[in-house]
């Protein structure tokens, strides 16, 4: 295998740019539900307004691999802010592409900035996303406004995931430094876990090793507005969900990276069959229960860690 394929290969698996999925979805787009008590103008469905946090998980085998690394387990992918503009909303986000250059440093071949998306256009090619409503006591204009004067500087995307400068921004500062400047109290970045094989291909791609700045660190229930995703149910989402976190639960210090991917000769990494599968089956958890389980459920996390322990063996 040449060095340039397990190069490409490695930078899939980081940064979850694979387009294939292991989670079953409907493959139809749906509003499953909003909280509007303030009775708020909806955009098809949602009350969408300045400053709202939207928290998204991308489709795609290696999407999953982000919630590896934080020692603890949080949802969700990606991050961005909503802006209402003329009346239309749109999304502000930090994101970037890779393109083959074949600089010496591989994460030099990611290149982007702070974009400006219609809500739509953000929202249908994710799996799920939640929308929330900005911090107590944090102006939701403020918010935008940061969002949108980086926007009009260009600001590159930050391929290297660095929270020490800012003059290169990722999707969760992007968001960070947003909400601080509309009043918002700081969220702390969080411990990355202890895992070798995690650590060896985050050492040689220069990303930080000991902290990270997971988007779902800003999951806030007490400003939840409402979601929308591919599953056919909100439950199979969180189905989903927990299975993610079984694998985080089992992914301990002895694991290695290779024991849930492969590489293949066009430098690909996918997810392997057997994780596919688990996938696939904790995201149908919920199917059948009675009532039908609200996220949080008890019964969803214990349907999931059954097929885990069928499947894999029992863990502690």
């Amino acid at each position: 295998m040449t060095r340039t394929r397990l190069l490409h290969g490695t930078l899939a698996l980081l940064l979850g740019l694979s387009v294939t999925g292991c989670a079953e979805s409907s493959g139809r787009f749906n509003f499953y539900e909003a909280k509007n008590p303030e009775h708020r103008p909806t955009y098809l469905g949602l009350p969408l307004r300045n400053g709202q946090i939207v928290l998204t998980e991308a489709k795609g085998d290696l999407s999953f691999v982000f919630s590896l690394i934080p020692d603890q387990f949080f949802l969700f992918t990606h991050s961005g802010i909503v802006s209402i503009e003329d009346g239309v909303p749109y999304v502000y986000q930090a994101t970037g592409d890779y393109h083959v250059r074949l600089h010496s440093r591989v994460l030099d071949n990611v290149s982007g900035e702070v974009r400006r998306t219609p809500f739509e256009l953000y929202a249908v090619p994710n799996l799920y996303g939640e929308v929330f409503d900005p911090p107590d006591g944090a102006s939701g204009e403020a918010i935008v406004a940061y969002a949108k004067k980086r926007y009009e500087d260009k600001t590159e995307f930050d391929a290297y995931f660095r929270y020490d400068e800012h003059e290169k921004l990722f999707c969760t500062e992007l968001l960070e430094l947003a909400l601080e400047s509309g009043g918002a109290k700081a969220h702390g970045l969080v411990p990355v876990r202890d895992n070798a094989s995690l650590k060896t291909a985050m050492r040689w791609l220069g990303v930080p090793l000991d902290t990270a700045l997971p988007a779902g660190l800003y999951k806030d229930e007490a400003h939840y507005v409402g979601s929308f995703g591919q599953f056919p149910t909100r439950s199979a989402a969180y189905a989903y969900f927990e299975g993610k976190r079984e694998i985080h639960r089992r992914f301990t210090r002895s694991q290695h990276l290779g024991y849930l991917f492969e590489l293949h000769a066009t430098g690909e990494l996918t997810a392997r069959a057997n994780l596919q599968d688990f996938m696939a089956r904790a995201s149908r958890a919920a199917n059948g229960m009675v009532p039908e389980p609200l996220p949080g459920d008890p019964r969803i996390a214990s349907a999931v860690r059954r097929i885990a322990d069928e499947m894999f063996g029992p863990a502690d």
